[in-house]
């Protein structure tokens, strides 16, 4: 998330993005409403489009607003397609042909947005779910080694040291230095301002 809304400048702490394609402040990041709305089809296919070149190849999202995607493909009659993919070897549903990951950790409960922004810097995961908290985002995501990709520092560490004392256990120790890469700006976009209860 901070990564998008770092590609307006090193220093932003928002998703400064606009309800229409390429129009706000970041291309990257589009909203649904100027301060909370409902997630629409076109909306999604707007989302895709700032992809370039190509489509992404996942849609992240959470179980709440992955809901609201399969409620709106049911109401349309077109339906969430659901076939092997082959980047992931698992059954995955997919939009447009694009596989659908869910996030558990991608949140419900972002504040109402204001004028087509999105303040990201103060986010609380433990504020509660409720009115003007209770927005999410859906990601695109283009990977690859020059597009979104993880990154790591060496590989995974074990250490082991002795006996814990007072307990009858051995600690174990992992240790993996990790991050995560964008390398070319069209290769994630953020739709937000979403309220999938709308």
């Amino acid at each position: 998330l901070r990564q998008i809304a770092e590609f307006e400048s090193s220093s932003t702490t928002d998703l400064d993005g606009s309800t229409s394609l390429e129009s706000g402040n970041n291309n990257q990041c589009l909203a649904v409403h100027a301060r909370y709305g409902a997630l629409t089809m076109p909306y999604l296919d707007k989302l895709i489009m700032l992809i370039k070149p190509g489509k992404p190849d996942v849609l992240m999202m959470s179980r709440l607003a992955y809901q609201k995607v399969a409620a709106l493909s049911r109401a349309s009659g077109s339906g969430l397609q659901m076939t092997m993919d082959e980047k992931f070897g698992i059954m995955m549903e997919h939009y447009g042909g694009i596989p659908i990951y869910i996030n558990d950790f991608i949140g419900d409960n972002y504040q109402n947005g204001s004028s087509s922004v999105l303040t990201i810097a103060n986010y609380d995961s433990t504020v509660t779910r409720a009115a003007d908290y209770d927005n999410t985002i859906i990601f695109a995501l283009k990977l690859g080694q020059t597009d979104v990709c993880g990154l790591q520092n060496g590989t995974i560490q074990h250490e082991r040291s002795e006996w814990v004392d007072n307990k009858d256990v051995i600690r174990n120790r992992l240790k993996w230095y990790c991050g995560l890469a964008c390398h070319k700006k069209y290769s994630a976009a953020c739709l937000f301002n979403i309220n999938p209860d709308s």
